[in-house]
Order: structure tokens, then sequence, then C-alpha cells
């Protein structure tokens, strides 16, 4: 099975994106193109990976933030957020 069309059955099953458009918010609003952005990026990855594995696609999203664009040569302090900070390695954020 495709990663794309597993990740539209999960969606499909769970109804959670006809629950965020009943909800009607901005919020949800926000939520569902994150959605639309995710499947995205795995219709993406599928056409450009010969052999496309769910496990590579998530160590993939995983690792990809935006202080991976940042050049070491550029002299800034740069900030980091809760939610960029919470993870495995810290045991309390």
């Amino acid at each position: 099975m495709e990663i794309s069309a597993l990740y539209d059955d999960i969606l499909d099953a769970t109804g959670y994106v006809k629950e965020l458009q009943d909800e009607n918010t901005d919020e949800a609003t926000a939520r569902i193109d994150n959605l639309e952005e995710l499947r995205n990026k795995i219709v993406t990855y599928e056409q450009e990976t010969e052999h496309p594995e769910l496990s590579e696609l998530l160590e993939e999203i995983s690792l990809v933030a935006d202080i991976d664009s940042i050049e070491d040569s550029e002299n800034r302090v740069i900030l980091m957020t809760l939610h960029s900070a919470k993870g495995l390695e810290f045991p309390y954020v």
C-alpha cells in the first residue's frame, strides 16, 4: 500500500478532518491546512524516492528543522521555542 493511501485511509477511518470541519474555527482550519501540507510532503516523497518506506519518511520529517538551513558562519544568536525543544532527550521541558 502506498503511504499516501494509508494516510488517506487513516484520516477517513478516524473522521478527524470531518470533526475539524464541523468545529469551524480558525485553529481547526489551520490544522486542516497542516494535514494537507503533510499529505503533499508524503506525495512528494513517494514521487522522489525509488522505494518509499514509511519509516524513512518519518525519519526525514522528524529530522527537518528550520535551524538546518542556517549557515554556521553567520554571527547570530539562535533562540529555540519550547515546542522545538521538546523531545525524548529532555525529561522535562
